[in-house]
């Protein structure tokens, strides 16, 4: 089933490559007989609309658009606006077979293997006139290498009533570059029916559309991102329980048994074993580890039997240390025990400073996910990335400053300027001994150094990044266990 979607998608390896790609667009729409009819991309702008009708036989309606956007090349069929669906029509009293055939621009920039694909072909069958479908065959072939590269193909189903059908197919070329993609889409329409293509919705997999990639790249930007999200409702599972009650929410707080955690935590390890065979050679840890559950979640295993329940999965090293990294920075602030006052306006100083200070360790995430994912042509190992993205830890936006400044902000407003000081006392964990002035930029040294911890873990980066260092330019254990 891999080609479908290629079809009409040729387009889509156009944009597999660079920006400095070839943005002109060349679609033939073959009779087999009749007549055929070539449309080309001839301003250049990744877009043909075509409304004809070829040979006296097909009436064609449609779009074929592209895009290039960080790491994905992505080209769709879909309908020509204001109409909700791309139209393929037998207009003939007799039965025909009709190919398409679209090839993309070539790239001097080829996208480098391991060559990674998205194949979906979205469609609706129909005969308007008399409800008679008669669609013996059709399928959409793709090719990459000047048309010599097989990628995939989609073979549908024989339709004979009028219907829908949603076919994709993925893979991973694991040798050859590429700078160009070819599609060829073949079908047979009886009299009077109809291919319609529902709209891509934005590139989302909806109608036929295909998807290139460096799948290293895919695969290191699902785990970055992946990582990050799990820390993110981690963290929020953390703080719903530190404003839920008062008194000890230590164990609620070490439950591990979030559900939104969990989601989470599967969808990565769903998303390893769907993006990342073959495993980078940098940028992700390819370990596996105890996952979903049982009582050894987060151990190296080799199968699942010492997982105590749970499973062994390659991923789960990442998907549980993530768990686990923002379980720890609830523990920074509050220590082993987590104790939340009865006091009203204490309370609320803990509940909002909790929410915050998990949000400023996601953000380091984000940033960290945007660097790798535009730099990756240039980052070729460890050490490579490390110097692009965490020496320092790039913030072109400021989104990490100004996070770190609403932290200190609201200890000022929410805790200080409402009788709550001591905040060392309040938070009696790694900065219960700094005094109130500077604990915003104690709590943000613990964000940066259990972000570094994670990550040295979650990419397996050898030499380890020295988290000493990276917290707070220092070398003085402040970033010790």
């Amino acid at each position: 089933m891999r080609a479908s979607l290629c079809l009409l998608l040729s387009t889509c390896l156009v944009l597999t490559i660079s920006g400095s790609a070839s943005a002109e667009l060349q679609i033939t729409i073959d009779t087999n007989g009749a007549g055929s009819e070539t449309l080309l991309d001839t301003d250049a702008d990744g877009i043909v609309n075509f409304d004809t009708t070829v040979g006296a036989v097909l009436q064609a309606r449609g779009q074929v658009k592209q895009v290039v956007e960080g790491i994905n090349a992505k080209l769709a069929i879909a309908p020509l606006p204001p109409f909700t669906e791309a139209l393929f029509r037998n207009v003939s009293a007799a039965q025909q077979t009709i190919t398409v055939t679209v090839k993309s621009g070539s790239s001097p920039e080829p996208v480098a293997p391991p060559l990674g694909w998205d194949l979906f072909y979205n469609a609706a069958v129909d005969d308007p006139v008399d409800m008679t479908v008669d669609v013996p065959s059709h399928s959409l072939h793709a090719f990459a290498g000047t048309g010599t590269l097989p990628l995939g193909i989609l073979t549908g189903a024989p339709l004979t009533t009028a219907s829908t059908f949603s076919l994709e197919d993925h893979g991973v070329e694991p040798t050859s570059p590429s700078s160009d993609v070819w599609i060829v889409w073949t079908f047979t329409l009886g009299p009077n029916d109809e291919f319609l293509v529902p709209s891509d919705g934005g590139f989302d997999g909806k109608s036929i559309q295909v998807t290139v990639f460096n799948q290293s790249q895919k695969c290191t930007d699902k785990m970055n991102n992946g990582a990050r999200k799990i820390i993110d409702v981690a963290q929020k599972a953390d703080a719903k329980c530190i404003a839920a009650s008062t008194g000890a929410v230590t164990a609620c707080v070490d439950a591990g048994d979030d559900v939104k955690t969990s989601k989470k935590q599967n969808k990565l390890v769903s998303d390893f074993a769907a993006h990342c065979d073959p495993v980078p050679a940098w940028g992700v840890n390819g370990a596996s580890c105890c996952t979903g559950g049982g009582l050894n979640d987060g151990d190296v295993c080799i199968d699942s039997s010492t997982c105590g329940g749970g499973q062994c999965a390659p991923g789960g090293c990442i998907a549980e240390g993530a768990g686990t990294d923002a379980n720890e920075m609830t523990h920074d602030l509050f220590g082993p025990t987590v104790t939340v006052s009865t006091d009203t306006r204490t309370g609320r100083c803990q509940q909002v400073v909790a929410k915050l200070t998990g949000r400023l360790l996601v953000e380091h995430w984000k940033a960290f996910r945007v660097c790798k994912r535009d730099g990756f042509a240039m980052i070729t190992d460890d050490a490579g990335l490390v110097a692009a993205c965490l020496q320092p830890e790039p913030d072109p936006k400021a989104k990490i400053a100004k996070r770190e400044e609403q932290l200190s902000d609201t200890l000022q407003t929410k805790c200080l300027d409402k009788g709550v000081t001591g905040l060392g006392v309040q938070f009696p964990g790694a900065c219960s001994t700094v005094p109130d002035v500077t604990f915003g930029d104690c709590l943000a040294d613990r964000a940066r150094c259990r972000f570094c911890e994670a990550v040295n873990y979650a990419d397996a980066i050898v030499p380890p990044l020295d988290c000493d260092v990276f917290d707070d330019g220092l070398t003085n254990t402040s970033c010790a266990p």
